[in-house]
């Protein structure tokens, strides 16, 4: 009879290791999104697909968002907080709130129609024990809104808030005027 050789059991990845791939996941999954909404109708009879100009925009934004996730983290690791992980409904949620602020050319955390953060979570399905947002207008790069943030008392305190688990972050580039959402939220 032959003998099967025992499977070696799989090393489980650490936590910086799932951190990566988990916001390479969730960027990926938000470029393919954005791609797709932002994608014009191609005429009868030639290829659909986004053009150069929709595309290069995606990667940018999602560079500058794992770019700011990973400045968000250091300034909580000096601060002596936990690392806040990607969560693709946060995502979600603070993308329609960057792309509602930009279409309709309003900055607040409450929506002309009375949204807020609380049903921002609840529409993607987010159950939270805690949450924080921070919102941006006119920043360019994720350095320049951290940087704001973090010399805003109330937004220091979201950012650095230890209970935060997981963070979403939307960027609407829009010309000239970015609109940055971050939601950092707790399971509940």
């Amino acid at each position: 009879m032959p003998r099967h050789p025992t499977p070696r059991p799989r090393r489980r990845p650490g936590p910086r290791t799932r951190f990566v791939m988990t916001l390479t996941l969730v960027t990926t999954a938000l470029s393919l999104v954005a791609a797709a909404v932002s994608a014009p109708a191609a005429p009868a009879g030639h290829g659909a697909g986004p053009d150069a100009a929709a595309s290069a925009s995606v990667s940018a934004s999602t560079r500058h968002i794992q770019e700011l996730v990973r400045r968000v983290n250091a300034e909580r690791d000096r601060a002596g907080c936990p690392p806040v992980r990607p969560h693709a409904r946060l995502h979600v949620a603070a993308q329609k709130h960057s792309d509602d602020m930009a279409r309709r050319d309003y900055v607040a955390h409450t929506s002309p129609d009375g949204e807020g953060p609380v049903q921002r979570l609840a529409a993607v399905g987010y159950r939270w024990s805690a949450y924080g947002e921070t919102l941006g207008t006119g920043y360019p790069t994720p350095a320049a809104v951290l940087d704001a943030w973090l010399n805003s008392s109330a937004h220091r305190a979201v950012i650095l808030d230890c209970r935060h688990r997981h963070v979403g972050i939307g960027l609407h580039p829009g010309a000239g005027r970015p609109r940055w959402t971050q939601l950092l939220a707790s399971p509940a």
